[in-house]
């Protein structure tokens, strides 16, 4: 590169320099703030249209009070909660590795249904540790679901409560979901968490303590 080239070569990356902080601060001061709402376990949560994943999901009429938290093995779940006949599964003695939340949804009048797959649970303070829905253990409670995890919706004018289990992997793999039972599922020290029942138009959770 010539000498005089230098000059405005060092000029070009200062346009561009600022051209990308101008741009970031365009961001910064135009972004949209999600309202958040907090709710106490044993209220009654109207959704309201509230979703998760997609409007879609059209939760007007839904709502949701969440009764109990507890701390308890793969196991333990089992043989309080299934409705099939496994009582037991591998590795499910490790005591304190999943958090149960007995949940009751109510329908008031809508078609639509329940993202509860989706939704996950926080620990707090730090709200660092994510735990994600046992899918796999739901369903030795809720047979009928099939692996059908889009959403669940109940009867209009009825109320369900089932028990939804969670979790956090202590060595996740890295972009491979389909290699999860090679880690170990993760030991639960935490006694409250932030439960997420809906993102949008505002995320709303339910402070949950065991």
């Amino acid at each position: 590169m010539s000498k005089k080239r230098i000059p405005l070569f060092v000029a070009s990356l200062i346009v561009v320099t600022a051209l990308i902080g101008v741009r970031i601060w365009w961001i910064n001061a135009h972004r949209i703030e999600t309202p958040v709402q907090s709710f106490p376990m044993n209220q009654e949560i109207k959704l309201d249209g509230a979703f998760l994943d997609d409007i879609s999901e059209d939760t007007n009429g839904y709502s949701l009070v969440v009764k109990k938290a507890q701390i308890m093995s793969a196991n333990e779940y089992l043989q309080r909660y299934s409705r099939d006949d496994v009582k037991s599964v591998e590795g499910g003695d490790t005591p304190n590795t999943r958090v149960v939340l007995e949940v009751e949804f109510r329908n008031s009048g809508s078609t639509g249904a329940f993202n509860i797959i989706s939704s996950w649970v926080t620990g707090k303070p730090s709200r660092n540790t994510y735990y994600r829905t046992d899918t796999e253990l739901w369903e030795h409670r809720e047979t009928k679901i099939g692996g059908n995890y889009a959403a669940v919706s109940i009867k209009d004018g009825t109320t369900y409560t089932t028990f939804i289990p969670f979790y956090m992997l202590t060595n996740p793999p890295f972009l491979s979901p389909y290699k999860e039972k090679a880690s170990t599922y993760a030991t639960i020290n935490e006694k409250e968490f932030d439960y997420l029942i809906a993102t949008k138009p505002q995320q709303m959770r339910v402070n949950v303590h065991v």
